[in-house]
């Protein structure tokens, strides 16, 4: 439905709890498979003669984002499936899928930090009604890729060298669930997103993510260490628009990301 793109597209993030579907956000993985199908589907024109990539500019009808696919095609034009790349988590390999999501960045709230400060405290009630006691946590909101709300691993009591061991300290304790929601909800209202904190859950149960960050020991291979909440609850993956979001906010000055990141040699990845 726009001239910059060859296909629109409309993502749900469907609830692991309730009847309830997401309609704001977006999401990589997902964002993906949109390339092959519109392909396979003829959805947009045959590649010309001898060429092995068919690019593929996605309306993204959440968030009116452009996002740009480079996918594989064969010598009949259709897309390959098999091939050597591989993604961590994820068993087996296959075709590389190149996604773009540089055009993403206000998607959701239409501004890179929606609240315009790259690192803020974040009032937040320890409790729901009027005249609730608020605590701190010192934040940075971002909007690229996925809106995203950034606090730092010890501010929630997690452990600060394993992603793995704060996702399990996480599915050992409703009450730190339910204070990350409570922090989400914040930021949501900070961000636009809703209008009272208390109803991020229903109204926004997927938007905006929750990561909380840390630095490697020096001995440690990784750049972050990081750890996402999404749909209220831990992941041991992490979801590719938050990957987006992260590395924008590792690369800004003055976040808590940027903080807490180890600086990658320049044209390294992060």
């Amino acid at each position: 439905t726009v001239p910059s793109a060859d296909v629109d597209y409309t993502f749900g993030q469907v609830s692991f709890v309730a009847a309830q579907v997401d309609y704001k956000g977006n999401c990589g993985n997902i964002s993906a498979g949109v390339g092959p199908f519109a392909i396979d589907e003829g959805l947009v024109a045959p590649v010309e003669p001898g060429a092995t990539t068919r690019l593929v500019r996605i309306h993204n009808t959440n968030t009116q984002a452009i996002l740009r696919a480079e996918v594989p095609v064969g010598p009949d034009g259709g897309v390959l499936v098999e091939g050597a790349c591989e993604i961590g988590g994820v068993p087996g390999a296959g075709a590389r899928i190149d996604l773009d999501f540089s055009a993403t960045q206000g998607s959701v709230t239409g501004h890179l930090l929606p609240t315009g400060l790259r690192r803020e405290a974040l009032r937040v009630p320890t409790s729901i009604g009027e005249g609730a006691a608020e605590e701190e946590f010192e934040a940075t909101l971002l909007d690229a890729g996925q809106p995203t709300v950034f606090v730092r691993s010890e501010a929630l009591g997690l452990p600060r060298r394993s992603a793995a061991g704060a996702v399990e300290a996480l599915r050992q304790s409703e009450g730190l669930m339910r204070r990350i929601e409570r922090l989400r909800g914040a930021a949501a209202v900070r961000m636009g997103i809703v209008q009272r904190w208390e109803d991020a859950e229903a109204h926004s149960p997927y938007t905006p993510f929750v990561v909380a960050v840390s630095s490697p020991e020096e001995a440690q291979s990784w750049d972050l260490t990081a750890t996402c909440v999404f749909m209220q609850m831990p992941h041991q993956a992490y979801p590719v628009t938050g990957s987006v979001a992260t590395t924008a906010a590792a690369l800004l000055p003055g976040t808590v990301v940027h903080a807490c990141a180890r600086a990658p040699s320049r044209g390294a990845p992060l």
